[in-house]
């Protein structure tokens, strides 16, 4: 009868485990290799950082004005988090196809505004009050409340107090006034940051396409917020608790008239900038084609005075040329 021998099994099947971890770590390596080379995993994690650090401090900073905690099921960062991992996987291939990466650069930047507007909008929405209500009302005791669930805040209010009066620039507009702008702010600070982001977007180059794509879809995801928030009105004010556009409303300012503002003040910008940035341009074509034209003409002078004094050469050693022949002829 023949018997195996343990230890020989024994060391089998470890050659065996080495070769398999082998083979395994090569077809990691090659796996990375393929997906992406150090210098665009350096890239695609400094560029997933800031993303991080962007929205996820802005939820966090949203977080601390939670009154209603409502459990981990509906905090706050996980909608932002699967938006972020989603972005981190789109940027993981190395693309070099020109149509392919347009696509993703044009996916990942409507896949930030949309982490833009669960994270920040509803924050920066109330930090307009909140500001404006420092500016007018002398200690007016604010109290910001944000209402969240699992994909980011859906909503918030801004409580004040004004009867400690006015400061000197609330005595300025008056009381009435001075609420009706503090109503106006939340909207207002929104479409200031827009008005920021398409400023940026237009003064970037085309070297930071995806920045450029991003902002100006925040610049639309901050519209559509708004726009979505004034028309709201005509769902009935009483179905939603202190509705800034139904306070101007009241005030004689009505929602399709600051829809209107809101639209054309962005187009307005646009155009202008657009205009702007097509006259520089042209300015700087124009210059670019008079220093070449400069340049032009300083090199056919040139030429022309090494010609003139390749011909004066010339005729110098005809001339000495011709008395050689005569002081030989005499």
């Amino acid at each position: 009868m023949h018997m195996r021998n343990p230890d020989g099994i024994g060391y089998s099947l470890k050659n065996k485990l080495v070769v398999l971890e082998k083979d395994i770590y090569s077809y990691l390596r090659s796996g990375v290799s393929s997906i992406a080379t150090k210098k665009h995993l350096l890239k695609l994690l400094i560029t997933t950082l800031l993303e991080a650090s962007v929205i996820l401090g802005s939820v966090y900073a949203g977080s601390q004005f939670i009154d209603d905690e409502k459990g981990a099921e509906n905090s706050p960062f996980i909608g932002p988090s699967l938006l972020l991992l989603s972005n981190f996987l789109l940027r993981t291939p190395d693309i070099t196809e020109k149509h392919v990466r347009g696509l993703l650069v044009f996916v990942r930047g409507i896949i930030f505004s949309l982490m833009n507007a669960v994270s920040r909008t509803c924050l920066f929405h109330e930090g307009g009050h909140a500001l404006t209500a420092l500016s007018l009302f002398k200690q007016p005791k604010l109290h910001i409340s944000l209402s969240s669930t699992w994909y980011g805040f859906n909503g918030g209010n801004t409580y004040f107090s004004a009867g400690n009066g006015l400061t000197q620039l609330g005595e300025l507009f008056g009381k009435e006034n001075s609420h009706i702008i503090t109503s106006a702010a939340g909207a207002g600070e929104i479409m200031l940051e827009s008005y920021l982001e398409l400023i940026v977007a237009q003064c970037l180059s085309d070297e930071f396409l995806e920045i450029k794509t991003s902002l100006r879809l925040m610049v639309l995801a901050n519209l559509i917020y708004n726009l979505y928030y004034a028309l709201s009105e005509y769902l009935g004010c009483d179905k939603i608790k202190g509705h800034d556009f139904c306070k101007l409303d009241e005030a004689g300012f009505p929602p399709y008239a600051a829809s209107l503002l809101m639209c054309g003040s962005l187009l307005a910008l646009q155009i202008m900038l657009s205009a702007t940035s097509r006259c520089y341009r042209y300015a700087k074509n124009k210059c670019s084609n008079r220093e070449i034209e400069d340049i032009r003409i300083d090199e056919e002078d040139y030429q022309t005075i090494n010609i003139n004094e390749e011909d004066g050469d010339r005729i110098t050693e005809e001339d000495n040329v011709s008395a050689e022949n005569r002081m030989q002829f005499f």
